[in-house]
């Protein structure tokens, strides 16, 4: 029988976006002193809640295709919020974005059985700056980012790269 494994998808934030935010972050969090690891991997965008397959290349395989054919995915990002503990930076939900999500769902919905998680249902596309640290770090780090005069809302990013993992895979992504 095959094993189950964590499998996710995401679309990989532009090198020179990533920079910009990951540079300001890193200089504004010298006061402040929050965990930076969110900063290990490129910056990006959970397309699906992560979710069990037994099948981890073929579901790799689908999604390659299904990523080919919707093509670069146009984002605009939104005011900064605080959820949960963590700092997002939203991104817009156009009809764009919201198709690409759908057409993910659908597809590991129709040929896998992989359900619709909350997150799902009520997709919040977003870029995560901070994910981790006491509350009231996270505030002080919020204020500080809003503040910036050249803050991080209305960004235009054409994502172009998009990654596919699983947990069985270790660190080893598959870019598409």
């Amino acid at each position: 029988m095959a094993k189950s494994e964590l499998a996710w998808i995401c679309g990989i934030v532009p090198k020179a976006t990533n920079q910009r935010i990951v540079a300001l972050c890193k200089e504004l969090n010298v006061s402040v002193g929050l965990p930076k690891t969110v900063f290990r991997f490129p910056l990006h965008i959970s397309l699906k809640k992560s979710f069990q397959t037994v099948d981890f290349e073929k579901v790799r395989e689908d999604l390659s295709v299904l990523v080919k054919a919707h093509g670069p995915l146009e984002c605009v990002t939104g005011k900064l919020v605080v959820h949960r503990n963590m700092i997002w930076l939203p991104v817009q939900k156009t009809v764009s974005v919201n198709a690409f999500h759908n057409a993910i769902d659908q597809l590991l919905l129709e040929k896998y059985g992989i359900p619709l998680d909350r997150f799902d249902r009520d997709f919040n596309p977003h870029v995560s700056l901070f994910t981790s640290g006491k509350p009231e770090q996270i505030q002080e780090m919020f204020s500080l980012l809003r503040e910036e005069p050249e803050g991080l809302e209305s960004l235009r990013m054409t994502i172009n790269r998009f990654v596919i993992g699983a947990s069985g895979h270790r660190d080893v992504f598959y870019e598409v």
